[in-house]
């Protein structure tokens, strides 16, 4: 099979398969806009398809910038925002918010009325019949509604913190003050500090709640950890003695054990800057973490990029991979969810947008960038529409027939510090034997072009629904 991209942006073709281990065709296409007062327009640099996963540091060790474009299938659309968290009007804050919303664009507030009939099948409709019907479709169409929202989210923003341990909480003096008082002077060992004055924050999973405790056999606080805290079977001078994590965030910040934190002789640990607005993090949640207590439900990870893949929601759609699957030839488990390809948050994750979505991001560009408004406290807006081009992907059988299928938007990355906006388009198409495919070609059609198509197939609907009524 050939393919051909008529387009000037990246675009590339290649084949899939599904739990069932039917292939299909796919095919991808990413655009690059700068965000500017006018809204999103080209970029001069198209940047190419993400080939694979992109880390901010060290891979594994830092959070993932954005995944492959060269995934299957997204059953939802993702809404990724990297860059940096901006306090308002550029002051030194300890604490702000920034936020996300996005707005299904408006849209009429009821359908359109029913077209009138003839006096019988054969006759049409009398002219001043038409001419009422006309008018109230006029009046309908001259009433709109606000757009649904589809995203509102907000996050709390914090400077740098860190959880501080108390040398007298620990020491024999408050042993034995606690023995004195009977259990009731119990000295906090921990205490959060205020946070420090910042202008701004990048958006990395590593600001976020989460930890790890590992400890290697080579270091010298393996002698330290409790038995009953290590592997059994540990083995070698380089491998982990020791090793528990957060899963939804290992490489975040706040969450420890308190074996960990002994063994270490940890005296201070750096706290998360990014956090619910009804669920903050403090005092209360680190003890429960260390004391090995269950953590609050709502204690979820705050971040507005990419969800790892090796979150247990998102893992445990791959599907069962049990000694039979290994066994066998299938390239999926019969429970694969593509649902594991869409790499945002469930609550960023939304229908494949059709243009002209509203897109609001608080505090998330700096005071000063293009197109950036300030409200009277200071806190800077962004506003943009989605373009209302369409791609798509036009397909030539080896007998001769084609036919044309629109592709869908199923990444929405937007960049705050490079100012860009990123629209990743996908289509799948089956594969058969019965009618194979000698070339796709991937196409674009202008906001006017796909208006004026789709008034064209409005119309004709129309006139097909009229002669349906006529000759019923």
């Amino acid at each position: 099979m050939e393919f051909v991209n008529h387009t000037p942006f990246p675009a590339l073709a290649f084949e899939g398969v599904d739990q069932h281990d039917q292939q299909f065709h796919v095919v991808v296409l990413r655009q690059t806009f700068d965000l500017t007062e006018d809204g999103p327009l080209y970029a001069d640099e198209q940047s190419p398809l993400s080939v694979e996963d992109t880390w901010f540091g060290e891979p594994g060790r830092s959070g993932v910038r954005e995944e492959s474009d060269l995934c299957q299938f997204k059953p939802k659309c993702d809404v990724i925002v990297n860059g940096a968290a901006y306090s308002p009007a550029s002051r030194a804050m300890g604490r702000f918010r920034v936020g996300l919303v996005v707005r299904a664009p408006d849209a009429p507030e009821r359908a359109l009325p029913a077209s009138p009939q003839g006096l019988n099948p054969l006759l049409p409709p009398s002219p001043a019949a038409m001419a009422q019907w006309e008018q109230e479709c006029a009046a309908v169409r001259g009433v709109t509604q606000s757009g649904v929202t589809l995203i509102d989210k907000v996050l709390d923003v914090t400077g740098e913190r860190v959880l501080v341990r108390s040398a007298f909480a620990t020491s024999w003096l408050a042993r034995i003050c606690r023995g004195l008082t009977l259990g009731l002077m119990r000295p906090v060992p921990w205490s959060l500090s205020r946070p420090v004055p910042c202008r701004s924050i990048p958006l990395r999973p590593e600001l976020a709640f989460g930890g790890e405790c590992r400890v290697s056999a080579g270091s010298p606080v393996a002698a330290r950890v409790p038995q009953r805290h290590r592997f059994p079977d540990a083995q070698g001078d380089m491998g982990p003695v020791a090793h528990t994590a957060f899963p939804e965030n290992p490489i975040g910040a706040g969450w420890s054990e308190g074996w960990y934190l002994d063994a270490a002789q940890i005296k201070t640990l750096k706290a998360p800057q990014f956090e619910w607005p009804d669920a903050p993090f403090d005092l209360s949640v680190f003890e429960q973490a260390i004391s090995g207590r269950p953590l609050p439900k709502q204690q979820r990870v705050a971040c507005l990029g990419v969800r790892a893949k090796g979150h247990p929601e998102r893992a445990k759609l791959v599907g069962t991979i049990d000694e039979s699957f290994v066994a066998s030839s299938r390239w999926l488990p019969d429970d694969f969810d593509f649902s594991v390809w869409n790499a945002a948050p469930p609550d960023q994750q939304i229908a494949y947008p059709q243009g002209a979505e509203v897109f609001e991001l608080t505090n998330l560009f700096p005071a000063d960038a293009t197109g950036v408004t300030l409200d009277d406290q200071g806190n800077s807006m962004m506003r943009f529409a989605l373009p209302e081009h369409l791609a798509f992907v036009r397909v030539r059988l080896e007998s001769g027939a084609w036919f044309r299928l629109p592709m869908n938007i199923d990444t929405v990355s937007i960049d705050t510090e490079r100012r860009q906006l990123c629209l990743v388009w996908r289509r799948i198409v089956a594969k058969t034997r019965e009618a194979p495919i000698r070339v796709l070609e991937a196409g674009i059609l202008s906001a006017a072009q796909r208006r004026e198509r789709e008034r064209l197939f409005t119309e004709f609907d129309a006139q097909a629904r009229r002669m349906e009524a006529r000759y019923a």
